[in-house]
C-alpha cells in the first residue's frame, strides 16, 4: 500500500466516524414493586394488584411495566334472609260447626340471615276462617250417666256433655256434638301413618302439613 493510499483510507475512516453518532451503553432493569392496590370488593373475594416499571438509566418508563394480580378477601358479605314457600293450609281446627281456623306457615330459612344480613319481612304465618258441616246434635234419649261409668269402650266427647262407643271413634263420621271424635286420629298417607300429635312438627313441612287433623 502506498503512502497516498493509506492517507486516503485514514481520512475516509475519520469522515465516517464523524457521520455515525457514538453508540451509548443503555442500562435497563426492573424497578421495585409498588404498593398493593386496595381490594376490588368490600366483602367476599376480590382482586388486588401491584405494578413495577422498567428503569432506563435511572428513570421509570411508564410504557414498560409488569402487573401482578392476586386474590383478596376482607370479610363475609351480609346474607339477607328469605322466606321458604308457604306450607299447605292445615285442616280446620273444628271438624264441625261454623267457627274454625286454618293455618299455613313459612320459614325464614331460604337462606337464614347471616353475617349481619337483614331478617325476613312480613308474617311467618297466616290464618283464614273455615266452615264445616253442622255438628251432630245430642240424641234426645241420651243419658249423661253412661259417660261416667268406668267403661273403656266409651269415648267421652271434648264437650263432656256427650259420649259415644269407642268403635265410633275415628271412623271418619262425626258422632260427638263437638266433632271431637274425629280429632287426633291416625291418618293414612302415601308414606304410612302420621299421628295428629305430630302436627306441630309438621307445620315445618309444606309436604306433610296437610296430613294433620
Amino acid at each position: 500500500m502506498t503512502t497516498s493510499s493509506y492517507q486516503m483510507d485514514t481520512k475516509l475512516l475519520l469522515f465516517l466516524l464523524l457521520l455515525i453518532p457514538p453508540v451509548l451503553s443503555v442500562v435497563m432493569t426492573w424497578g421495585p414493586w409498588g404498593s398493593l392496590s386496595g381490594c376490588s370488593k368490600t366483602c367476599g373475594f376480590g382482586t388486588e394488584e401491584r405494578t413495577r416499571y422498567v428503569v432506563v438509566d435511572g428513570r421509570e418508563d411508564e410504557e414498560k411495566k409488569e402487573t401482578q394480580i392476586s386474590q383478596c378477601y376482607l370479610t363475609h358479605c351480609p346474607v339477607d334472609g328469605n322466606w321458604t314457600l308457604w306450607s299447605g293450609w292445615s285442616v280446620c281446627t273444628k271438624n264441625c260447626g261454623p267457627v274454625g281456623v286454618q293455618k299455613r306457615v313459612r320459614l325464614c330459612s331460604a337462606p337464614y340471615p347471616s353475617y349481619e344480613g337483614k331478617d325476613c319481612t312480613g308474617p311467618s304465618s297466616e290464618t283464614k276462617p273455615c266452615e264445616n258441616e253442622p255438628c251432630p246434635k245430642i240424641p234426645p234419649d241420651f243419658d249423661i250417666s253412661v259417660c261416667k261409668k268406668e267403661n273403656k269402650s266409651i269415648f267421652i266427647c271434648k264437650s263432656e256433655t256427650h259420649c259415644i262407643p269407642m268403635t265410633e271413634r275415628c271412623d271418619k263420621k262425626l258422632h260427638c256434638n263437638d266433632g271431637s271424635d274425629e280429632l287426633r286420629c291416625w291418618l293414612k298417607s302415601q308414606s304410612g301413618k302420621i299421628p295428629a300429635s305430630l302436627c306441630t312438627l309438621l307445620l315445618l313441612s309444606a309436604a306433610l302439613f296437610s296430613l294433620c287433623l
